[in-house]
């Protein structure tokens, strides 16, 4: 009876220790496509990045507007509460008279047409800037894609991982329980000392803080994975998927490094820079060089006494060509424009160094790649040969020719096997992800 009380006791602990989900609502169930897109709709890096890309679309047309005319119009009333007066000589006597001019009301329309004709290029420079920017932000925002993209890869990994985790701790207590129970058998039947049971209680009661650590494991990654697709952390989870090894073959180092060059966001946000600096340095260049305008002015005046402007209307229209020739401005130009060829020059030496550093990345990543696909290969082996060890402990146990260590050391092993197995494979699939976020694909 105390055997049987002693295992309904520890059952029931196990049964406190598996994680449980709300009763109240049931999980959401999610796979990593699921939740890729989940974090592509409501994540808030994903939010700034397309409020960015829409500003850089604004900004093209704000420079195109600098290519049409500029319109105003402008009017303005003055009533004259007393009206001015100017003074004139008498011819007969020579003294000054004053004479009142003007009407009591009047207005003037301006309406007024400002067109640049020529500025050196500084107009078609800065559109062409503001288009190579408005692909610079696209980029920008593939680039932001591509790092939310890994980082709910890595999390949901995390999730899948831990739960393999919190599964081999489980199996393990109940391994050792069952051992636990075993003993206590034995030992009412005179086959082995007390000394065992005590050892096999120790051993169990070891077994029980890792799984509390993996539970608290579990929900800790659980909630990273909720923040970044935008769900409530009250709210549960299950992943469809589970943590499973899939092989890679024929993987190209070469066509990797390549196609990194083509879709890298990062590398073509740095070419465009460079070009938007090449377009700077004809922009800052036109400073220097002579520029022409034109204006025209529709004016329509009109004044009365008894606002009554039908018969006082006057027009007049007017036009002027201007032309600015910059002279000397304490050589400033001069010093803006050499700053921009030394910032272009910085600009090709980004490129160059990031192209440099990306096959270097490349090439890190898919030896790791690699590494983790051996190593989940060699645990696969490893977790059969702990499985047949712990068995051949369990019999020599029983047959009374083994001992209480042997069973414990053949328990960690299995443990410690199954653990570098996940591990592994976790190891690999991450690589994998930051693989395709290192190339630039989604």
């Amino acid at each position: 009876m105390r055997i049987k009380h002693l295992g309904g006791l520890l059952l029931a602990l196990i049964f406190c220790i598996n994680p449980t989900f709300s009763q109240d609502e049931p999980p959401t169930s999610l796979s990593l496509d699921e939740a890729i897109d989940l974090a592509l709709r409501q994540n808030e890096d994903m939010l700034i990045a397309d409020n960015d890309a829409q500003n850089a679309g604004a900004l093209l047309r704000e420079a195109w507007a600098d290519a049409f005319p500029e319109i105003t119009f402008s009017s303005i009333y003055t009533r004259n509460f007393k009206q001015p007066v100017f003074f004139f000589p008498d011819p007969m006597t020579g003294e000054q008279r004053a004479f009142r001019i003007g009407s009591r009301n009047s207005y003037v329309f301006n309406l007024t047409v400002d067109q640049p004709l020529y500025q050196a290029g500084k107009i078609s420079g800065g559109i062409k800037a503001a288009q190579v920017f408005k692909k610079f932000s696209n980029e920008g925002y593939q680039a932001v894609k591509t790092n939310v993209i890994l980082s709910v890869k890595k999390a949901f990994y995390t999730v899948q991982l831990n739960q393999q985790l919190l599964e081999i701790n489980q199996q393990s207590l109940e391994q050792q329980l069952a051992h636990l129970v075993n003993t206590r058998k034995l030992f009412r039947e005179g086959q082995v000392s007390e000394l065992d049971t005590l050892r096999a209680w120790v051993d169990y009661t070891n077994l029980q803080p890792q799984v509390f650590k993996a539970e608290n494991n579990l929900r800790i990654s659980e909630n990273r994975l909720k923040e970044l697709i935008g769900l409530d952390l009250e709210k549960p989870i299950e992943l469809k998927d589970e943590l499973e090894f899939e092989g890679t073959n024929g993987i190209s180092l070469a066509e990797l490094q390549e196609e990194a060059l083509k879709k890298r966001p990062e590398f073509k946000q740095l070419e465009y820079q460079a070009q938007m600096l090449r377009h700077n340095i004809g922009v800052t260049r036109a400073d220097l060089l002579p520029k022409l305008f034109f204006s025209g002015t529709y004016q329509s005046v009109a004044q009365s006494d008894k606002f009554d402007f039908g018969q006082g209307l006057q027009t007049s229209i007017s036009g002027a060509v201007r032309l600015e020739v910059p002279i000397f401005n304490g050589f400033r130009d001069y010093a803006r424009l050499q700053q921009a060829k030394l910032d272009f020059r910085n600009a090709e030496h980004k490129v160059n160094r990031f192209r440099d550093n990306l096959k270097i990345d490349v090439k890190s990543i898919l030896l790791n790649v690699n590494e983790a696909a051996k190593r989940v290969q060699v645990q696969r082996h490893a977790i059969r040969q702990a499985e047949r060890a712990l068995f051949m402990a369990e019999r020599r146990y029983n047959e009374g020719v083994g001992t209480q260590l042997e069973i414990g050391d053949a328990l960690l092993a299995l443990n410690v096997t199954k653990t570098n197995y996940v591990q592994a494979v976790y190891d690999h699939k991450v690589a994998l992800a930051e693989l395709d976020k290192a190339i630039g694909r989604e």
